[in-house]
């Protein structure tokens, strides 16, 4: 090891490393597996978006990730590819963002993101991960069942319009 240069994979805070050139190659200022910090220190590459020997984004490997997973860095050591991995998001959550520093960020439990990322609950009402009619939502006196507004009578219906109730839907003659 050359004086004052850290050994792989370790920081150290009393080297001075280039700041605003990413990555520093294996061979410079920092070792393998670290990058310069913007207050010029060495730091580890073990988090998503600077991972493994090469400090690599792990959103640039050739692995699809859904809205429930987000990737996670195991290693400042290695390559790309055997530090990066991917976590699932809980139930109730997802990784709408594509931002795999804050994870799991969006709350399948609102109606802006409804069970999916991309489910928006026009009622506003979204419960168990799945859009909900309110009352106000259902018109004519129709009832709100599950997301479903639902007749039982013609009066239900916008007969004006041309619709009865057919079984417990508004249907077009």
């Amino acid at each position: 090891m050359d004086a004052g240069r850290p050994d792989a994979g370790t920081p150290d805070a009393n080297v001075t490393c280039q700041t605003g050139s990413g990555p520093v190659a294996v061979g410079e200022l920092c070792g393998p597996g670290q990058l310069c910090t913007a207050n010029g220190t060495c730091a580890n590459c073990n988090s998503p978006v600077a991972c493994g020997e090469t400090c690599g984004n792990c959103r640039d490997l050739p692995m699809s990730v859904g809205e429930g997973d987000y990737y996670r860095c195991g290693t400042s050591f290695g390559p790309l590819d055997q530090a990066c991995y991917t976590m699932p998001c809980s139930l109730n959550t997802a990784n709408c963002n594509a931002d795999d520093v804050d994870q799991c960020e969006a709350d399948l439990n609102d109606p802006n993101t409804c069970g999916s990322c991309s489910t928006v609950c026009e009622s506003g009402n979204c419960q168990q991960r799945m859009c909900r009619c309110g009352p106000e939502a259902c018109p004519y006196g129709q009832l709100c069942q599950g997301s479903r507004c639902r007749c039982s009578a013609n009066s239900e219906c916008d007969v004006d319009a041309g619709y009865e109730c057919t079984g417990d839907q508004c249907t077009h003659l």
